[in-house]
C-alpha cells in the first residue's frame, strides 16, 4: 500500500521542488531532488507572464457550478424515482447504477460513434440559415460533397432539409 502511495506522491513533490529551484539548478546535471536555493521567482513569473488568478478562478467558477448544478439534477431526479413508481423507474435505476459501474474509458467509443454523425453533418452543413450561392456555408457543402464521392445529391437534398428558413 505505502508503495503505491510512494509512487503516485514521487512526481509531485519532484515537480514542486523543482519549481522552488532558480534556473540554473533545473538545468543541473545530474538533477538534485532538494533545491539548494530555495526561490520562489517562477511563480512571480507565472503571474506576471500569464494571467493565472483569471485561469484559476475561471476553473473554480466552472467546477462549482457544475456541481452544483449536478447535485440539483440528481437530488431531483432522485427524488421523482423514488415517490412516483412506474415501469421504467427500476429500469432507469438499473441503467444509471450500471453506468456508474462501468470504467468510463468504455464509453469513448460508443460516444464517439454516436457523436460522429452529428459531427458530420455539421462539417457538411454549416449552421443552417439560409444562404446564398457565394455564401461561405454554401461553399463548404460543395466542398463537402467533393469529399465524400457520390453524395452530392445527398449533400443539397439534407442542405434544403435542414436549413429551411
Amino acid at each position: 500500500m505505502w508503495t503505491l502511495v510512494a509512487v503516485v506522491i514521487t512526481p509531485l513533490v519532484w515537480a514542486l521542488l523543482t519549481s522552488l529551484k532558480p534556473d540554473s539548478e533545473t538545468h543541473r546535471y545530474p538533477p538534485t531532488l532538494v533545491p539548494h536555493t530555495f526561490t520562489l521567482q517562477n511563480y512571480v513569473q507565472l503571474f506576471k507572464i500569464l494571467p493565472f488568478a483569471t485561469f484559476y478562478w475561471n476553473t473554480i467558477e466552472v467546477a462549482a457550478i457544475s456541481s452544483v448544478l449536478t447535485i440539483l439534477l440528481a437530488a431531483m431526479a432522485a427524488y421523482a424515482m423514488a415517490r412516483f413508481r412506474t415501469l421504467g423507474t427500476e429500469a432507469a435505476g438499473f441503467v444509471g447504477l450500471a453506468a456508474y459501474m462501468l470504467p468510463g474509458i468504455l464509453l469513448i467509443v460508443p460516444i464517439f460513434r454516436a457523436c460522429t454523425p452529428l459531427i458530420s453533418c455539421r462539417l457538411a452543413f454549416g449552421s443552417c440559415v439560409r444562404t446564398s450561392p457565394a455564401s461561405p456555408a454554401r461553399s463548404s457543402m460543395q466542398r463537402w460533397s467533393m469529399v465524400q464521392p457520390g453524395s452530392r445529391l445527398s449533400t443539397w437534398w439534407f442542405s434544403r432539409k435542414l436549413c429551411r428558413a
